[in-house]
């Protein structure tokens, strides 16, 4: 038999207080004086007979009322013993991650709730079964079964993980000669995955622990205003805060760090199950890749209480465009945008072909013919550059064949073919388009 709360089981001792009253009947007796008592002998034997089986019923049903109150408390379950009993190797996985820290109760833990849970297991099977104990750090620990004390002893070195795991990672985790699981989780929906049990022979228990509820603030969504961040320009980090609970917070300070140093703060107040936006400026002295993090105080769920991100800033891509005459095309208006490009044009003739090795994009636009220097300059720079090649209404198929390193073949299209439109959202084809 288990308790499900033993602790109750004290108050047990409560039945020596009927027993005291019986055993100390501190009622006094008073003496009345008859001239003859002759008639009054026999009376008297039957009612004290009488009497003494009715204090008997009474203390019966005093001890059986405070036993069966304790019990009502403690809550007894028998364990199935055909199912469990008869197993001689048993899996016990408990969720160690981060939610876990939630308060079941008073001054206690998920975790804490879980790993009495497991002992209540341990205890109640028989002393023989063998454990294999799973928790989300997969330590070696639970790579083979162990005894029931060397489970107690790691239950008692058992912390919080960082890790989480879904349910196909757990499986995969579980030795052969298992032959019964029981899961014990809090059961997240956002990681918990599904049950894909193969073996039939595997029983499973699950063993849910609910935790109070409680409020809590996570960050929902980061994102930059421009998000081609670019050194040296300005840019502002939008995030959006949620309050998941059914109280209001009031005057949350929310800090930006940026490279182990406070960039920003600000204070928001987010009403309960909704959301509130905060707009942080970016330092302009940032280069290259940073690591940043949000942080702010919020209890009693403290794990996420910080959202790491990192921010890139890229140098600006440099666009070389090779061209036939001297009127501007397209090309340039799409990348003019120079806080992302450096774009230079050049006509075939007066290419300074020095400066091909130090761009990023070379775009060859609409050449009737590309000449020998210039395809063999191509040629030597297409494994680390990139060359986009716009062909001209009537190319050379020669050159562009030595080029293209492939055929090449001219169809004649009378009906002009439509394309799709762009995103003109996109901060590519800012200021593009009219």
């Amino acid at each position: 038999m288990i308790f499900q709360f033993p602790s109750f089981l004290w108050a047990l001792g409560a039945l020596l207080i009927p027993i005291l009253i019986h055993l100390f009947n501190f009622r006094k007796t008073i003496r009345i004086y008859f001239s003859n008592t002759r008639f009054l002998k026999q009376v008297k034997q039957e009612t004290t007979q009488k009497r003494k089986i009715k204090q008997y019923l009474i203390l019966a049903a005093r001890l059986l009322f405070v036993f069966f109150l304790v019990m009502a408390f403690a809550q007894p379950f028998l364990p199935a013993a055909e199912q469990v009993g008869s197993q001689k190797n048993v899996a016990i996985y408990i969720d160690n991650s981060l939610s876990m820290s939630a308060p079941v109760a008073e001054k206690k833990r998920a975790i804490d709730e879980a790993s009495e849970r497991v002992r209540e297991i341990v205890t109640a099977l028989p002393p023989d079964v063998k454990y294999q104990l799973i928790t989300n750090d997969f330590a070696s620990f639970s790579n083979s079964f162990k005894a029931k004390s060397e489970v107690e002893d790691e239950l008692s070195r058992m912390r919080l993980s960082s890790i989480s795991r879904n349910a196909q990672e757990i499986e995969s985790r579980l030795l052969g000669d298992a032959n019964t699981l029981f899961w014990i989780s809090d059961f997240q929906s956002a990681t918990f995955g599904n049950v894909s049990k193969t073996d039939s022979s595997l029983l499973i228990k699950l063993v849910p622990i609910k935790t109070s509820k409680l409020s809590n603030v996570l960050v929902d969504t980061v994102y930059l205003e421009n998000p081609s961040i670019t050194k040296g320009e300005k840019n502002t980090i939008h995030v959006r805060l949620r309050n998941v609970g059914d109280r209001s917070v009031e005057g949350l300070v929310t800090k930006l760090t940026i490279n182990s140093v406070q960039a920003s703060a600000a204070s928001v107040s987010i009403e309960p199950n909704s959301t509130n936006s905060l707009v942080f400026d970016l330092p302009t002295g940032l280069k290259g890749l940073n690591k940043a993090v949000l942080s702010f105080s919020d209890y009693p769920v403290s794990f996420d209480n910080e959202f790491y991100f990192t921010l890139n800033l890229t140098t600006k891509l440099k666009v070389l465009e090779i061209k036939s005459n001297k009127e501007a095309t397209p090309v340039e208006r799409v990348f003019g945008n120079k806080e992302l490009f450096t774009f230079t044009s050049f006509q075939a003739a007066n290419l300074n072909y020095s400066l091909l090795n130090d761009v990023d994009l070379i775009v060859v636009n609409q050449l009737e013919k590309i000449e020998l220097p210039l395809l063999t300059t191509l040629n030597g720079l297409r494994k680390n550059h990139s060359i986009l090649l716009i062909p001209a209404l009537l190319p050379d198929e020669d050159s562009y064949q030595q080029l293209i390193r492939g055929a090449v073949k001219l169809n004649k299209q009378e009906q002009p073919l439509s394309l799709a439109p762009p995103d003109f959202k996109a901060p590519l084809f800012q200021n593009v388009f009219e």
